[in-house]
């Protein structure tokens, strides 16, 4: 997993990352993390003591739960960034478009 993350920077180093280079890595990555999952659950018990384990099971549970709880909190910020960013950018178009004077016929026929 880790050298199938390393082509990406490497990828843009030498300035050949492409978007079919993102695409064909993706599938391969979930599909090897959903065989590490297992891994680690039964891992676990080999690194903590008993006494820990309840505890380090608990936290470890936790993290993967709560991450996609967090990926929908930054997804929410990430959307009201781009609203009010948006929302400015029109702002200061139409202040613009307003400060510009547009001649009119009258004034196009005096000179």
């Amino acid at each position: 997993m880790a050298l199938l993350l390393l082509i990406v920077p490497v990828a843009h180093y030498f300035r050949f990352l492409t978007v079919g280079l993102v695409l064909a890595i993706t599938p391969i990555l979930t599909t090897l993390n959903m065989c590490f999952y297992p891994a680690q659950m039964s891992a676990l018990p080999k690194i903590l003591d008993k006494k820990l384990l309840t505890q380090g099971n608990s936290l470890f549970s936790i993290a993967i739960k709560h991450r996609s709880g967090l990926q929908c909190v930054f997804r929410r910020f990430d959307y009201c960034t781009r609203r009010c960013f948006a929302l400015f950018m029109e702002l200061v178009g139409i202040f613009h478009r307003r400060s510009f004077v547009y001649p009119t016929e009258n004034q196009n026929t005096n000179q």
